[in-house]
């Protein structure tokens, strides 16, 4: 697993290189340090504060699911803020799995990793519903068959939807190979087949309250807030370096950015990555080539700004509350 770990992070690592070095090409970060300096501060605030209501709505999410647990709703809050430091730092979707480890002594691990998985899916679809919105509201089809290169278009588009499938196929195989080498070589299989069966249990179980209207209606509301509310906190950066766009807009050049998480490599903090699909949706509105990726990095600068500073609140409160738990603990042993 170690050698898989360090595998992913090296893949990681030369992939960002590349796509970094390449995006340099077109840009220097003297122009990117002009377009983050060039943002007031009353946009950041109010970014922030967007940044911020996204993370209460996500944890809406979390809580509705985990109250039951006797679990509190700040201190889900605070492990998000940890969380989501993780998502954006590790390489290779790995943390991800930080939101079991770190409610580990509170929620069972099963559990709370079947609670991210059903969240992640119901943000995914609505991202999906949104981009195809959007995409109707923004674009008139008709027009675009009607261009003279259509025929050109067309090929593009199929051979890049080509790319994708071959990738996910290639990736799907790798892995299920590596899995099928894991299973005839490791005798402790078992006990990773009863991990994985106990997490599906859990996800089943999680998934019988989604048949209550009330209760999925709150989930799709919260999880539409949280999107909403990161849309919002581009929107205000966008305003900053004087690129006006409308909802739609945004969303649509956002979702753009969801096509990336089925690459089978990632690149680390999500740069490159980040700023190429900015770039080219921003450029379907008619944005320059320079333009568009020195907003791609003004919006993901100031996010991985608001990530690291609420992960260091969130490991603050996270260790207060750990020793307050340990104090109440040695006093009822002391107690008994």
């Amino acid at each position: 697993m170690k050698i898989y770990e360090n595998r992913s992070f090296v893949a990681s690592l030369v992939f960002t290189t590349i796509v970094i070095v390449f995006i340099f090409k077109y840009i220097s970060l003297n122009d990117i340090f002009n377009a983050v300096n060039s943002v007031q501060i009353k946009y950041i605030l109010v970014g922030f504060i967007f940044h911020i209501l996204a993370y209460f709505f996500r944890t809406l999410v979390f809580y509705s699911f985990l109250k039951k647990d006797r679990i509190s709703f700040f201190y889900l809050l605070y492990i998000h803020f940890i969380q989501n430091f993780y998502v954006h730092i590790v390489p290779a979707s790995l943390g991800e799995f930080s939101f079991p480890l770190l409610l580990k002594k509170r929620i069972d691990m099963a559990k709370s990793f079947s609670v991210l998985v059903i969240s992640r899916i119901i943000s995914l679809a609505l991202i999906f519903l949104l981009f195809l919105t959007s995409g109707i509201y923004l674009f008139n089809f008709h027009r675009i068959i009607a261009l003279r290169n259509n025929i050109f278009t067309l090929l593009i588009c199929s051979g890049l939807t080509l790319l994708i499938i071959l990738l996910v196929v290639a990736f799907r195989i790798k892995y299920k190979i590596y899995i099928q080498n894991v299973i005839k070589n490791n005798k402790s299989f078992n006990k990773i087949n009863n991990k994985l069966i106990n997490i599906y249990i859990k996800i089943k179980s999680e998934m019988i309250q989604l048949k209550n209207v009330r209760f999925i209606f709150k989930i799709i509301l919260y999880s539409l807030l949280a999107l909403l509310c990161s849309m919002l906190f581009s929107i205000i950066l966008l305003k900053g370096i004087n690129i006006e766009l409308n909802i739609f807009q945004v969303i649509f050049v956002s979702s753009i950015g969801v096509a990336f998480l089925i690459l089978p490599i990632k690149s680390i903090g999500g740069f490159g990555t980040t700023e190429g699909s900015w770039a080219i949706g921003l450029m379907l509105f008619g944005i320059t080539k320079q333009t568009a990726l020195q907003a791609g990095f003004v919006v993901h600068i100031f996010a991985l700004f608001n990530v690291i500073f609420l992960f260091l609140i969130g490991i603050i409160f996270n260790t207060i509350n750990n020793r307050k738990m340990g104090f109440i603990n040695k006093n009822e042993d002391n107690e008994t």
